[in-house]
């Protein structure tokens, strides 16, 4: 007998000898995520959001119940254990199975399974559909010890060399929509949905969740079980002779996989100072929308129960699932039941009762995608998937020279074997910025406000050299200020590429040799600097280095304009003769 909780209740038996339904013994089990299903109903609540229907399951067994107990209790153990989508995903494997198999006995035969593999292997040209996915919850049955699994099957699987399709095969390709983005597919898409974030054409939640998905690289699931009480601004680096201590700015994102509960273990993301602001500003928001709704209900809550129920929201609500949970605790507070309306709102609060669905989440990050209306490396609209932005940081901090154990720490991989399987490209991923890399960033000059002019007699206060000439990579000039300097910014010209509104390059300005400068200014940081900790100073070398090739693209364009407004003279002079 297993060693989980059960509650067994007594049977009745009617006149005839038979149990009724209801008098049935009952077998409870609780689910990953804290709910409880009876191992003898055709539905399990598994979690706030998602049932498991096994009425198929039960009915392909029903003639052979050994064989029926051996797959239940295995899939209980699989529902107790990993998650809800994982539960149903060998359910559905084990399904296929016994489609094409048809069992005729209370055991898996090994020859059903060979026939399965053949089938499969003509079908797919792989075992990764067939054996390859269906092994895993026969191996567990076995190990679990019921009854319908034989450990000489086992064995044979084992020894098998399953032709499954290559392990995150879409890491390792370089398609335009596959694998990890290039560096500026990345900065075109992360501009793109600022500029749509700013203009009004994303909310702020859309935006909060594209930002922990390009910074985190973390999972759906883990994303919408955050809750707000998982910001965290009460430690401190440690101090140096030069420095105070500085604030962390840390968000516990929840742990999945090997077997963790929902919420169970959780490991801390730092943030910039900017991502922290953005969170509050949603934190704000979705409690407003709370209270708005609470409001509406009727219940009165003391403002300890608030904001204790406010720490406990999730960042990402579900809105209709929100307003349902919320219109139960109003009806039951209308019938004067206030005390049992508090109890359910704290215990929806503290459970997954108001998450956002994985579909939700994803639907919320392809409004973002779409409104940045970034491009690909070959001119075409950017495909991208959450699970690519992971790929793009796993790329990334191979690039910035990370070692596989920081790499695998940062995508919340507990070993590095699972690392082993993306990373094939390390060496070419690795390489540093060039000047030829940075020429393919053409559509990058539209998300900068650059104000490019033809000379320094073009340039407002260009008549004024002495206090408005701007110095570019140690030459006598390249751009001009058009309020002659007369700013509080103090790294000239590097703020002035920036987005300074007042920065006027001149076309034939030396703003290659910059670049170059630039360039082997971030390789020297890349020999010195922790790529993890120092990400910010990186980061904001990198924003240097775009805006500077920017600029050069916005120039190159600003040349061939002369060049066509010549050769349009010429045909009309010509035209005249």
């Amino acid at each position: 007998m297993d060693d989980l909780k059960r509650d067994f209740i007594p049977s009745s038996s009617r006149s005839d000898g038979s149990q009724t339904e209801s008098s049935r013994p009952q077998e409870w089990r609780i689910s990953r995520n804290g709910l409880r299903f009876d191992l003898h109903d055709d539905t399990w609540p598994l979690t706030s959001k998602m049932k498991l229907n096994v009425s198929l399951l039960r009915s392909h067994l029903c003639a052979y119940p050994t064989l029926l107990n051996g797959a239940i209790r295995t899939l209980a153990h699989m529902a107790e254990n990993y998650t809800a989508e994982h539960c149903e995903i060998q359910m559905r494997n084990f399904e296929q199975f016994l489609d094409f198999s048809h069992p005729t006995s209370d055991a898996i035969s090994e020859a059903a399974v060979v026939n399965f593999r053949d089938f499969t292997l003509r079908r797919d040209g792989h075992d990764g559909n067939g054996v390859q996915a269906l092994r895993p919850f026969l191996t567990r049955w076995n190990g679990l010890g019921h009854p319908g699994m034989t450990a000489s099957l086992v064995e044979r699987m084992k020894a098998w060399r399953l032709s499954g399709y290559e392990k995150h095969t879409r890491v390792n390709q370089r398609k335009p929509n596959e694998g990890p983005l290039e560096i500026d597919e990345q900065r075109a898409l992360q501009l793109g949905a600022l500029a749509a974030y700013e203009e009004g054409r994303i909310t702020t939640d859309r935006y909060a969740l594209f930002r922990l998905f390009d910074l985190t690289g973390r999972r759906r699931e883990q994303l919408a079980q955050l809750k707000w009480k998982d910001m965290d601004d009460s430690r401190f680096e440690d101090a140096t002779p030069t420095a105070p201590p500085q604030k962390l700015l840390l968000l516990k994102v929840p742990r999945i996989k090997a077997m963790r509960k929902w919420r169970e273990h959780f490991r801390a993301v730092p943030l910039t100072q900017d991502e922290w602001n953005l969170l509050i500003v949603l934190r704000m928001e979705v409690t407003h929308r709370f209270d708005k709704l609470l409001e509406s209900s009727g219940l009165a809550l003391q403002e300890h129960d608030r904001r204790a129920i406010h720490n406990d929201l999730p960042m990402f609500p579900g809105r209709n699932r929100l307003r349902r949970s919320l219109a139960i605790i109003s009806d039951l507070a209308a019938r004067g039941k206030h005390g049992d309306a508090i109890a359910l709102l704290r215990k929806e609060a503290a459970s997954d009762a108001w998450e956002s669905s994985q579909k939700g989440l994803h639907h919320y990050f392809d409004d973002v995608i779409m409104a940045a209306n970034a491009s690909n490396r070959v001119g075409e609209p950017l495909t991208v998937f959450p699970t690519r932005l992971r790929y793009t940081l796993l790329a990334n901090l191979e690039r910035l020279g990370c070692s596989p154990t920081v790499i695998a720490f940062n995508l919340d991989h507990d070993t590095l074997q699972s690392l082993a399987s993306y990373s094939k490209n390390g060496a070419d991923r690795a390489a540093q910025w060039s000047k030829a890399t940075l020429a393919r960033m053409e559509r990058l000059a539209g998300f900068y406000e650059i104000n490019v002019v033809d000379s320094e007699a073009n340039a407002i206060g260009g008549d004024d050299p002495e206090n408005s000439r701007l110095l570019i990579a140690k030459a006598k000039g390249g751009a001009t200020c058009a309020i002659k300097r007369g700013c509080s910014m103090g790294s000239i010209p590097r703020s002035c590429y920036n987005g300074c509104p007042h920065f006027q390059p001149w076309v034939d300005g030396p703003h290659e040799a910059f670049l170059e400068e630039l360039l082997a200014e971030r390789n020297e940081f890349l020999m010195h600097l922790d790529p993890v900790k120092e990400r910010a100073t990186i980061e904001a070398a990198d924003d240097l280095i775009l805006a500077v090739a920017a600029t050069i693209q916005l120039c190159e364009e600003r040349h061939r304009e002369q060049e066509e407004q010549v050769t349009r003279r010429q045909v009309r002079r010509g035209a005249k003769r």
